[in-house]
């Protein structure tokens, strides 16, 4: 299994739509994909976000295999990473990150 983690940096006044499209929009065509699943997004504390002067997110899903992810993203990723963007210009900064979980006995 792998964890596609998608780290954004939103300015504060645009956070309530931000988070609006990213849970009515993004989340559910991902998961529409049939190719990703359990969507997880999070809160990033930390003082540094207030003087930047807005929050960061984390969004996550898990896929099966890299190979898996990679033709998710060729498909669809790509585009919907495209559309958050246009839609919202560099008022949102955005980078992803491939984790593997690692089970400690």
């Amino acid at each position: 299994m792998i964890v596609f983690n998608t780290t954004y940096h939103i300015e504060k006044e645009i956070e309530e739509e931000v988070l609006r499209y990213i849970t009515g929009v993004y989340i559910p065509a991902v998961i529409d994909s049939g190719r990703l699943s359990e969507p997880r997004l999070c809160r990033i504390l930390g003082a540094s976000d207030e003087d930047e002067g807005g929050e960061s997110y984390s969004l996550q899903f898990e896929a099966g295999s890299i190979d898996e992810l990679e033709e998710w993203y060729a498909e669809q990723g790509l585009a919907l990473h495209k559309a958050l963007i246009s839609h919202f210009g560099d008022r949102v900064a955005a980078f992803a990150t491939l984790l593997q979980p690692v089970i400690l006995e």
